[in-house]
C-alpha cells in the first residue's frame, strides 16, 4: 500500500462520534482444562499459539481483556504526543491510538442461527487449495499480534459476534494475498461510514503526477519520484477491542477438526473503513511534510549529493 504526498489540504473531521470503548458483552469464565484436551486443534506451531490463545480467553473475565491482552504491547506508529500537532485530524490520531478504529454496525447482532449457517458455509472456496499457506500467514500474524485465533464453539455466545468467508487472491508472479470478503453477508453495507473518507485520493492519479512534473522549478534540477510501500500498512492501526467480533473471520476448516475463527486486532484487508482510516494517518504525514518543507525552502545538502 503506497501512500503519496501529494496533497496539501486534507480535510479531516476535527471530532469522531462519540463511541463506547467497552461492550455489553456479560462476563465469562470457562473451564480452565487444558486447550489440547477440550478442543480439537491442529498440533502445529499455529495449533500451539490457538491453545494459548483459548487458555488465555478461559481466563479473561470479559472480551475486552481478552483482545487487550492479545494485542499486548505491539508497536503503535501512532506517537503518544499525536494529539498536539497541528492538524486537524490530531483529534481522530489520538482517538484511534487511544481506543482503536470504532466498528458501529447499523443493524442488531446477528442471531445464534445465522452465525451457524455462515459457519457451515464456511470461507470462500480460493481457500481449499491454499491451506499450508493460509496457516503460515496467520502463524505470523499471530507472532505480530494482528490476529488471533480461536474455536467457534468457544466464542458462538459473544453478543457481537458476525462472520465473514476468508478469501485467496492469486497474484502473478508474488505471494497469493489473503483477503476478506466483508461483503459476502453485508458486513460492509451494514458499517456505518464514519472513517474520514476525505482523506483518500482516488482517480487521476496520473494526471496529477504529471502537473506537478511540469510544474517543477527547473532550478532544482530533475524530478525524481518515489513510491513509497509500507509493509502490513492497514495492519498498523488497531481496532476498537470491544468491537472486534464485528470483524471475525471464517477460516477453512478440517475434518475432524474445530471450525476456527480469526479476529483483526487491527485494520484488515476487505473492511470498507479500513482505507479511509489508513489514508488519515499517511495523508496526515504528508499534509505534515509538505508543510515542513514549504517552511523551510532552504535545506541542507543531502550527503549523498556529492557521490559521482
Amino acid at each position: 500500500m503506497g501512500a503519496a504526498a501529494t496533497n496539501n489540504n486534507t480535510s479531516l473531521p476535527a471530532t469522531v462520534p462519540r463511541l463506547p470503548t467497552t461492550s455489553t458483552i456479560p462476563p465469562f469464565r470457562l473451564s480452565t482444562s487444558p486447550p489440547a484436551q477440550q478442543f480439537r486443534i491442529h498440533d502445529d506451531e499455529l495449533g500451539k499459539k490457538i491453545c494459548m490463545a483459548v487458555h488465555e480467553f478461559q481466563l479473561s473475565n470479559s472480551w475486552e481483556t481478552f483482545a487487550t491482552a492479545q494485542r499486548g504491547s505491539a508497536p503503535d506508529i501512532l506517537a503518544p504526543n499525536v494529539r498536539h500537532l497541528a492538524h486537524p485530524a490530531a483529534h481522530l490520531l489520538d482517538h484511534l491510538r487511544n481506543h482503536g478504529a470504532p466498528i458501529p454496525m447499523s443493524t442488531l447482532p446477528w442471531s445464534a442461527q445465522r452465525q451457524d449457517d455462515a459457519v457451515a458455509r464456511g470461507p470462500h472456496k480460493s481457500t481449499k487449495d491454499e491451506v499450508s499457506f493460509i496457516r503460515e500467514e496467520f502463524t505470523d500474524f499471530l507472532n505480530k499480534k494482528f490476529w488471533t485465533i480461536l474455536p467457534y464453539r468457544l466464542v458462538r455466545h459473544l453478543q457481537n459476534l458476525r462472520l465473514s468467508p476468508l478469501g485467496v487472491v492469486p497474484q502473478r508472479d508474488r505471494r497469493p494475498r489473503l483477503i476478506v470478503d466483508l461483503s459476502f453477508f453485508g458486513i460492509n453495507q451494514e458499517s456505518v461510514p464514519i472513517a474520514p473518507s476525505d482523506s483518500m485520493q482516488f482517480g487521476r492519479a496520473l494526471h496529477r503526477i504529471l502537473q506537478r512534473i511540469l510544474q517543477a522549478n527547473p532550478l532544482h534540477g530533475p524530478v525524481y519520484i518515489s513510491k513509497i510501500d509500507i509493509a502490513d500498512g492497514f495492519y498498523r492501526i488497531q481496532l476498537a477491542p470491544y468491537a472486534v467480533p464485528h470483524l471475525a473471520v471464517l477460516l477453512p476448516q478440517h475434518p475432524n477438526k474445530e471450525a476456527m475463527v480469526a479476529f483483526p486486532l487491527v485494520l484488515p484487508m476487505g473492511w470498507v473503513n479500513s482505507p479511509p482510516y489508513f489514508s488519515a494517518v499517511t495523508e496526515t504525514g504528508a499534509d505534515l511534510m509538505n508543510r515542513h518543507l514549504k517552511q523551510r525552502p532552504q535545506e541542507p545538502p543531502h550527503r549523498l549529493e556529492s557521490l559521482p
